[in-house]
């Protein structure tokens, strides 16, 4: 059976979301593997007594050499770990010959189906993007998302790597700077540089809160079975991006945009959901975990742009 190679990075303020996103997996997924590399001690020592099946974790220490300890002080956590990504993908496929492909995901992703039809697409490419389809009121951030995306192990998708890395070296910030921003704007300029670059055409990979706005209220958002639609291909994977964990029970769905009821009851609960578990498990292990919840609560709820209560009882 074909394995399914992922790889992602995050620390103790992602932990629920990291594991809500193995959680899925897990479920959706046949035979996968999952690398994860920890941005912090804490993270890595907690995931190490969870012994998750499936997993590698990898130490931030292992990935980081000279050139990107030289950018992380200045950068923002969130900053350095997109500007870590291509580092971590070139490392796993130089230390592990046996993986041939390898995707990149996101940390706050969540998979709702088996991710065999992106390795399907996938299959007589190098690289692998999805396009953003923004809404009209979210501001442009490129043509591609680089919450997901894939690369093959071939000369191709390691020249893309380094060039994507020794871009990130040089500018990787949280704000717009002509067609910059973050890791992202570099993808825009992928299909140009590189061949056999693969636009996902399925409107069911990576869909979320950037675009989920445009099939909303409309015959392409449709659930049959239990099972979301968008535009007739089945909901795959959703991309949480802006969702902030208040405490157990309250969350901000979506800290720059709304989302209705319908998006709510068969995208937002279930994972909310996976999010409970996830935050049971952790407390289960360590009682006195206090990460990955917003810092200052009232005045996360006055500024929710879309506050949430939910309890599972």
């Amino acid at each position: 059976m074909e394995c399914y190679h992922f790889c992602t990075i995050f620390g103790k303020e992602y932990i629920f979301k990291g594991l809500a996103l193995y959680n899925s997996l897990e479920k959706d997924a046949k035979n996968f593997h999952l690398w994860i590399c920890c941005l912090d001690d804490i993270s890595l020592q907690l995931l190490k007594r969870m012994d998750l099946r499936n997993v590698t974790l990898i130490p931030l220490e292992s990935i980081e050499d000279e050139q990107l300890l030289s950018v992380k002080k200045s950068r923002t956590p969130h900053e350095y770990s997109f500007t870590l990504k291509s580092p971590l993908v070139l490392y796993i496929l130089s230390n592990y010959k046996f993986v041939n492909s390898l995707m990149y995901i996101d940390g706050d992703l969540y998979f709702y189906s088996d991710p065999k039809p992106i390795l399907n697409e996938w299959r007589g490419g190098s690289i692998f993007i999805c396009e953003q389809r923004l809404a009209k009121n979210i501001k442009d951030s490129g043509t591609y998302q680089a919450g997901l995306i894939g690369f093959k192990r071939d000369s191709n998708a390691f020249q893309c790597l380094e060039w994507w890395r020794t871009k990130c070296l040089e500018w990787c910030f949280h704000r717009h700077d002509g067609d910059l921003w973050t890791d992202q704007g570099y993808l825009n300029k992928w299909p140009d540089l590189f061949s056999d670059v693969i636009i996902s055409h399925n409107s069911g990979i990576n869909i979320g809160p950037w675009n989920v706005g445009n099939y909303e209220s409309t015959p392409d958002f449709n659930v049959r079975n239990g099972e979301v639609f968008i535009n007739d291909d089945l909901l795959i994977v959703y991309h949480f991006s802006g969702f902030v964990i208040l405490n157990e029970g309250e969350f901000d769905l979506c800290k720059y945009s709304r989302v209705n009821e319908d998006t709510i009851n068969h995208i937002y609960i279930p994972y909310i959901r996976e999010i409970q578990k996830a935050i049971g498990r952790v407390k289960s292990i360590d009682d006195t975990f206090t990460y990955g919840f917003a810092q200052r609560i009232r005045r996360s709820r006055k500024k929710a742009k879309h506050y949430y209560k939910y309890s599972n009882d």
